[in-house]
């Protein structure tokens, strides 16, 4: 038993956050590179990531929320071929506001060097 001046209470969730993720284009070409970056060849991709809040509470509120996103592209190599065009790294970071009933969606691009001997594993 715990003896304590405050009540102790929990509640159910009141906002159900979705989330979605697309790739353009859906595949990566090895033999055609769409861009350079950082003085070479690459492969130049976006990803977009739509949100949307939905509230659990009856009636009509126009709450909303700051999330935190944090995005990786995950070769399971010791050496990025794959990087956000950001950051330059196989991380990024962003701020995303959303509002209950309304989706939201930011583009993040990304590279990926490409070459002949290797094929790119990339999950998100």
């Amino acid at each position: 038993m715990i003896n304590s001046p405050y009540p102790l209470s929990s509640s159910r969730s009141i906002v159900q956050i979705n989330m979605s993720l697309s790739f353009q284009p859906h595949s990566i070409n090895v033999i055609q590179k769409t861009c350079q970056r950082g003085g070479r060849e690459s492969a130049c991709l976006n990803a977009t990531a739509c949100f949307l809040a939905l509230s659990r509470f009856p009636g009509t509120h126009s709450n909303s929320f700051e999330l935190s996103v944090v995005a990786m592209l995950d070769e399971r190599k010791l050496t990025a071929r794959a990087l956000f065009d950001d950051s330059n790294q196989r991380q990024t970071q962003l701020g995303v506001r959303v509002h209950t009933g309304e989706t939201v969606c930011h583009n993040l691009p990304f590279h990926v060097f490409v070459s002949m001997t290797h094929t790119p594993e990339l999950s998100c």
